[in-house]
């Protein structure tokens, strides 16, 4: 025997609305993170944007990296730690967040420190005698694909956290 459920539900938009920014917000900021992160650890496996490995350093640099005491000598683009870095909240070394996204300005900005960002392109685009080695996303450009699983768990869970904000007696 077939039985009929039926469910009510209020939902305030104009509620919706008001607490959207922020929670739109919220998530830009955390796919920022997500990809500021990415870039971090791909750098630090020795790996591109794209999951391929770097090309491999000139025998001729390994060996200057290792008169100057870097422990990483062979791995690209992560020796003093300014380029990729640990990062800090000034971005004095490394990938930071530069600009964070609020309820009335989303949009956030991925950058590198500013005496980092010359060399920065320099490497990722691979111009003059530098091989390409693409640590730092172009949005619109690159093939997220690696931090993709991440990013799509954030914008599903802002969906649900947006369409609870509207349902009536919501917090």
């Amino acid at each position: 025997m077939a039985v009929g459920v039926t469910v009510k539900a209020s939902y305030d938009f104009n509620l919706m609305l008001k607490r959207t920014p922020k929670l739109m917000a919220n998530m830009i900021n955390d796919v920022a993170d997500i990809l500021r992160d990415d870039m971090k650890l791909g750098a630090q496996r020795g790996e591109d944007i794209r999951g391929k490995k770097f090309v491999d350093l000139q025998p001729l640099t390994v060996r200057a990296k290792r008169r100057k005491g870097s422990a990483t000598a062979k791995l690209p683009l992560f020796d003093t730690g300014r380029m990729i870095g640990l990062g800090s909240a000034r971005g004095t070394t490394g990938i930071w967040v530069k600009k964070r996204a609020k309820p009335k300005s989303l949009s956030a900005i991925i950058t590198l420190p500013r005496n980092r960002q010359v060399a920065g392109r320099v490497h990722n685009e691979g111009l003059g005698p530098q091989p390409q080695r693409r640590f730092f996303y172009e949005i619109g450009k690159d093939n997220l694909k690696r931090p993709r699983p991440k990013i799509d768990k954030t914008l599903r869970n802002t969906s649900v956290k947006i369409a609870r904000s509207a349902h009536k007696g919501a917090a």
